[in-house]
């Protein structure tokens, strides 16, 4: 958001990135001496984030570099930047991160109804209750991710289970939570509906399997 100061992401196994906001710099003498020290405190510091004109002197105080730069704690690896760069050149070729963003809201907002229509389906009333969102509900408030928790008998197990028996792969988080993540650079609105429908099947078959038999008729 616009208040935020400094964002770091993961990249799963190689290079995470830092991205700082510039107006955070220190401009004058005084506040790049409070930056400095405040800095000092509460972060590594290496060669690659000292300022680039006097790197090399090998001197013992640290200067470093402006913004997210200073941040930087080794030279990265060749072949994970060449990864990076050809994830950057996807981005651009789908029209950049703010078409991404507001198809990920679309998405994301997609599913979230079609979870919601599961308490109000008369077709299937075994279903309401099932599943619970507690991601926030503001588009602005969350990324792509819905977190769930699932109410059916053995909660999150067997319904991730199922999901992985027919080729669906979420996230769990234990002991209750799966995490579904429509991804926007390659997940469709076929794929959420696909998904629904799939979860949907998986929920009413555990539902259905515990329910106690029914009472036998009496007798006449």
């Amino acid at each position: 958001g616009p208040a935020t100061s400094r964002a770091v992401s993961c990249t799963r196994g190689t290079l995470s990135t830092t991205v700082q906001a510039q107006q955070l710099h220190p401009v004058s003498r005084q506040s790049k001496k409070e930056w400095l020290v405040r800095l000092g405190t509460c972060r590594c510091r290496a060669l690659w984030g000292h300022r680039a004109v006097d790197r090399f002197d090998m001197a013992h105080e640290f200067k470093p570099s402006p913004g997210a730069q200073g941040f930087m704690l080794s030279n990265p690896p060749v072949l994970c930047c060449a990864a990076l760069r050809a994830s950057l050149d996807c981005f651009d070729s789908c029209g950049g991160v703010v078409n991404l963003r507001n198809k990920s809201e679309r998405l994301t907002g997609l599913l979230e109804a079609l979870l919601d229509a599961f308490d109000d389906d008369e077709a299937d009333p075994l279903l309401k209750g099932q599943v619970h969102i507690f991601t926030p509900r503001d588009p602005a408030a969350r990324g792509c991710q819905l977190s769930l928790a699932f109410r059916c008998p053995g909660g999150v197990a067997p319904v991730f289970s199922a999901l992985m028996a027919k080729g669906v792969i979420c996230d769990v988080r234990k002991p209750d939570v799966m995490r579904v993540a429509p991804a926007p650079l390659y997940n469709s609105f076929v794929d959420v509906f696909d998904f629904v429908a799939l979860l949907r099947g998986v929920l009413l078959g555990i539902v259905k399997e515990s329910a106690p038999p029914p009472l036998p008729s009496p007798s006449k």
